[in-house]
């Protein structure tokens, strides 16, 4: 049901709108209508002209200009330049999709598991070797070839596992997920689970001071994800991969490492394995509904391993006083609604987005994002996935600066396939990370293609702000 169809659910809109709303007048550019979120800033205010030396050099937290020209265009498919997704090179492309792959094999391969199909379960973890392969950066010693050896570590070591299922014994390493494999096999448990007693420190998402860092960070976060995240049971997290989900995925790991030393039967260490934990409610931070997104929603959303978005929202973002003020209060109505009725959740995130679409600036499309992940990531942490979903579709058509994400359209068909995953609907889960997968790899050749051929791939009318100056397209 669409959740503003009924009398009710129009009702809660409307009295939504009434509150969110409240002392929006005033401000620049003269009163604001009463159905528009409100900003103490204004667009035209923004400067090219030399005069901020904040400006996108790299740092941590320029500030996004309202708009830029080449946000107005729609490209609709690859392009073939690696600067337009935010990067130096097509390696730093790669860099995203090496953790897509990753990620999609072994969400594949617990759906396998659930069904006690181990066969089918490690050849998908296999495939996923194979994937990262064929994606391998093509400098070597670079930051990519480092994420790149850290995440086939970890499928090795995931096949290691399932092979300890089938009997086969495996190494003692000193890689914490390591220790189900060897709990599987009796090798010495009280010293298998003493090397879990305590979690290993949590990286900060935040902890990078400008482009290359917070490269360096994400090969720590996905290194760490290959550590403490095994390939069978799934405990979902949903929001960001920071401490909170960190420690949620490493006490499920001890839980089944001690689980297993209470079974007797390959079938039963199976099913103990393949248990999905139940979800645990996301909090909801002002900080980030008003945050700069990054382009892969898989890391504002599922707790994908990656950093924060480089850079910050000059309009309407944290030092926007009055949007703050106003997302504070829709941070408080959804604290009220999110546990109960996740219908008028999804229509209160509905009439934010139609609240801040009101206006024309070229970077609302970020507020947009952030609100319907966040959104997302609430609704389910506290199990509402069907209700999650419908926000999710809401980020379709893709258009404008969805463009500039790789694998923007394989990323969504990912999350709709954990949200199944999550939920228990193991068959539609199996259809969409399959096409999640087959979007990855269709992108990767469209990557290949392009670094072979300067020529092949859509190419963009430029970059840059109004005449006065020039700044390249935001890193996300």
């Amino acid at each position: 049901m669409n959740p503003l169809s009924s009398p009710s659910r129009r009702t809660v809109v409307q009295g939504l709108t009434s509150l969110l709303m409240a002392g929006c007048s005033g401000g620049p550019g003269g009163e604001l209508d009463g159905d528009r979120a409100p900003s103490d800033r204004a667009a035209s205010d923004f400067r090219f002209d030399g005069t901020r030396p904040d400006l996108d050099k790299g740092q941590k937290a320029p500030p996004l200009p309202p708009d830029l020209e080449i946000w107005g265009w729609d490209a609709g498919g690859f392009v073939g330049d690696p600067i337009w997704y935010g990067e130096h090179d097509w390696d730093g492309v790669r860099m995203r999709l090496l953790g897509h792959l990753a990620w999609l094999g072994r969400d594949r391969a617990r759906v396998a598991s659930r069904s006690g199909n181990l066969q089918a379960a490690r050849a998908e973890i296999v495939a996923a070797t194979r994937d990262l392969s064929s994606a391998a950066p093509r400098r070597r010693g670079s930051v990519a070839s480092a994420l790149h050896r850290a995440l086939s570590h970890a499928m090795k070591r995931d096949i290691a596992i399932f092979d300890a299922i089938n009997g086969t014994p495996v190494p003692v390493a000193d890689d914490a997920a390591a220790v189900i494999g060897g709990a599987v096999v009796r090798q010495d448990p009280a010293r298998l689970l003493a090397r879990l007693e305590s979690a290993p420190p949590a990286l900060d998402i935040d902890e990078f001071a400008n482009f290359d860092e917070r490269h360096r960070l994400r090969v720590k976060q996905w290194t760490a994800w290959g550590t403490i995240v095994d390939p069978i049971g799934l405990v979902p997290n949903w929001g960001y991969f920071n401490r909170r989900a960190w420690l949620r995925v490493h006490r499920g790991l001890v839980e089944r490492a001690r689980a297993i030393q209470a079974v007797t039967s390959p079938k039963a260490t199976l099913i103990t394995l393949a248990t999905t934990a139940p979800d645990e409610a996301n909090p909801i931070v002002v900080d980030d509904l008003v945050a700069l997104p990054t382009g892969d929603s898989l890391i504002d959303t599922a707790a994908a391993p990656g950093p924060r978005a480089i850079g910050r929202l000059w309009m309407m973002g944290d030092e926007d006083t009055r949007y703050v003020a106003w997302v504070e209060r829709l941070a408080s109505e959804l604290e009220r609604l999110a546990d109960r009725d996740p219908d008028a959740t999804v229509a209160a995130i509905r009439a934010a987005v139609a609240a801040v679409s009101a206006h024309t600036h070229g970077s609302r499309f970020y507020n947009i994002k952030q609100l319907r992940n966040a959104g997302v990531r609430i609704l389910a942490s506290r199990g509402h996935h069907t209700s999650a979903a419908l926000l999710l579709a809401d980020q379709r058509p893709l258009h404008n600066q969805d463009w500039a994400c790789p694998n923007r359209g394989g990323i969504l068909r990912a999350l709709e396939g954990r949200l199944a995953l999550a939920a228990g609907d193991d068959t539609t889960a199996a259809t969409l990370l399959n096409e999640a997968t087959d979007r990855t790899r269709a992108f990767l050749g469209e990557v290949a293609k392009a670094e072979r051929d300067p020529s092949h791939g859509l190419k963009p009318p430029g970059f840059g702000p109004p005449p006065t100056g020039a700044t390249p397209p935001p890193r996300r």
